[in-house]
């Protein structure tokens, strides 16, 4: 399975890890452990689905913060992408839900947005490429692999 990521993931990523008290400092070991040590059937059978295609579901999953010992549903909410043409996760957003940077949810013109970005990285091929297993950790090489199927399906969606 391959590990994408978009700016505004990175970003807000980032943020957390930026964030005072530490708060937020087991973001990177949480999504890894909780969301994506699964198989991609797992995964793409998530049922906190906001959008879904034929061959691709956008999530909002819930995960736990483990530094503030914080349940899932007062965690961190990550935003993501899959495809199940490609098994290729992409990587949108995440927040959390309590804390110093806490937020309560995201708009529907951030998804659109998010999306968008999405294309655009695509297109630019300036998608970034994860380690999920090392924590995040990225391999600095751009997506140049994946064959226009995950995008072409995307694409539609702006139309909603």
């Amino acid at each position: 399975m391959i590990f994408l990521s978009i700016s505004s993931f990175r970003n807000s990523l980032s943020k957390l890890l930026k964030a005072k008290k530490e708060e937020y400092f087991s973001v990177r070991s949480d999504i890894t452990k909780e969301s994506f040590n699964k198989s991609f059937e797992e995964i793409f059978l998530k049922p906190e689905m906001v959008r879904q295609r034929k061959d691709y579901k956008i999530i909002k999953a819930r995960l736990s913060n483990s530094r503030s010992k914080l349940s899932k549903r007062d965690g961190f909410r990550i935003i993501y992408l899959i495809s199940s043409k490609k098994d290729v996760v992409c990587l949108f957003y995440i927040y959390p839900k309590a804390g110093s940077l806490g937020q309560t949810n995201i708009l529907d013109e951030d998804m659109a947005n998010y999306i968008e970005e999405y294309i655009k990285e695509y297109e630019d091929k300036t998608l970034i490429c994860h380690d999920i297993v090392n924590n995040l950790s990225t391999n600095k090489k751009h997506l140049c692999n994946i064959d226009s199927c995950v995008h072409e399906q995307i694409s539609c969606t702006t139309n909603d």
